[in-house]
C-alpha cells in the first residue's frame, strides 16, 4: 500500500478569500469545523512557515563563508532540500496507520508543521550564535 499525500499550496490571498480565519487562527481552533476548513489552515501555515525558513536561510548562508555568497546559498538549499525530504517521508510514514481515512492529510500537516518549527527554532538559533561569535549550542 501506498500513500500519497497532495498538498496544493496556494497564494495567501486566495486562502484569505476563501477561509479568511484560516491564516489567522490556530489549526486546532474550534471554529474550524471541517477537515477542509482544518486542511487549508494547515496548508496556508505551512507556506507561511517555509517562506519563513527561506528567509532564515538566507540569513544563515551570509555566515556560511564558503568561496561565494552564491556558494554558501546552494550549500543552504541543499541542505534545506534533504531536510524537506526527511520531513515528507516521516510524516507519511507516521500518518501511514491512518490510511484511508479522512485524518491522514490533518497528521501530515500537523507533524510537517511540528517539524518545520523544530528546523526554524534551530536556524534562528545558529543566525543568532553567528551574530554573536560563538557557535550553535555553545553557552557564554
Amino acid at each position: 500500500m501506498v500513500l500519497v499525500v497532495t498538498l496544493t499550496f496556494r497564494s495567501a490571498a486566495t486562502v484569505a478569500a476563501d477561509a479568511p480565519h484560516a491564516t489567522a487562527l490556530p489549526c486546532q481552533s474550534k471554529q474550524l469545523t471541517t477537515d477542509y476548513q482544518i486542511d487549508q489552515c494547515l496548508t496556508s501555515n505551512i507556506h507561511a512557515m517555509t517562506q519563513r525558513m527561506e528567509s532564515s536561510l538566507r540569513k544563515e548562508s551570509r555566515f556560511l563563508h564558503y568561496a561565494s555568497r552564491s556558494q554558501d546559498w546552494r550549500v543552504a538549499r541543499r541542505t534545506q532540500a534533504t531536510f524537506v525530504t526527511f520531513a515528507r517521508e516521516e510524516c507519511l510514514a507516521q500518518a501511514n496507520p491512518y490510511q484511508p481515512g479522512t485524518i491522514v492529510t490533518i497528521l501530515y500537516g500537523e507533524c510537517v508543521l511540528k517539524l518545520y518549527d523544530q528546523r526554524l527554532a534551530y536556524i534562528d538559533q545558529t543566525i543568532t550564535a553567528f551574530q554573536n561569535g560563538g557557535e550553535v549550542g555553545s553557552s557564554s
